[in-house]
């Protein structure tokens, strides 16, 4: 079990699904940590709600941005990714 959030993110490189550089994988930890963080700061400091369905799709929209912004030859688009993600069967779109 990881003790920071460091070991976590060095844990998840070190066994992520797919190495390949290409990968969609390598931008999972930095979107859910960082969506996590904003629900959390929206439920302590605005007295919000947890909407987890809503917080899957925030944190599949940025992985899909973010992958389309840095791979812009890929031939998925960011709808297609969000809506049917490549996670379960292969790892680059």
């Amino acid at each position: 079990m990881p003790q920071s959030v460091a070991d976590l993110l060095l844990m998840w490189w070190e066994n992520r699904p797919y190495k390949s550089r290409v990968s969609i994988w390598n931008f999972v930890p930095a979107a859910v940590i960082w969506f996590v963080w904003l629900l959390r700061n929206e439920i302590v400091f605005n007295n919000c709600k947890l909407d987890s369905i809503q917080l899957l799709f925030l944190i599949k929209f940025r992985i899909a941005s973010w992958f389309k912004a840095r791979f812009r030859d890929s031939s998925s688009s960011i709808e297609d990714i969000v809506l049917h993600p490549p996670f379960g069967r292969f790892g680059s779109v």
